[in-house]
């Protein structure tokens, strides 16, 4: 099994951000996690950060998207595409147990 590196954007200090996707160019991959704060009560940043990581790094990008508007983030997004998106969604079920 191959291992790979991913760095967590969510780790680094964005007072410094360009020197950190420099500390970090070594990785396989930049792991970024957008979250809204009202799909999940965390807030972390958006697609102007998305963007700008993707001007300033050449390392793929995997982004989870945690977010209520998915489709419009997807519309605003492109160009640039990340090299993978995962959509975390929410799965309602009404189930009755008999």
């Amino acid at each position: 099994m191959e291992k790979r590196i991913s760095a967590s954007l969510l780790a680094a200090d964005f007072c410094h951000l360009q020197a950190e996707l420099r500390r970090v160019s070594g990785a396989d991959l930049l792991h970024l996690d957008v979250m809204d704060g009202s799909y999940v009560p965390n807030i972390s940043f958006g697609l102007p950060i998305v963007d700008a990581v993707r001007r300033c790094s050449q390392l793929p990008l995997d982004i989870h998207l945690m977010i209520e508007s998915q489709s419009d983030t997807l519309r605003i997004s492109q160009p640039p595409s990340p090299n993978s998106l995962l959509f975390i969604t929410k799965l309602w079920c009404t189930c009755s147990v008999r």
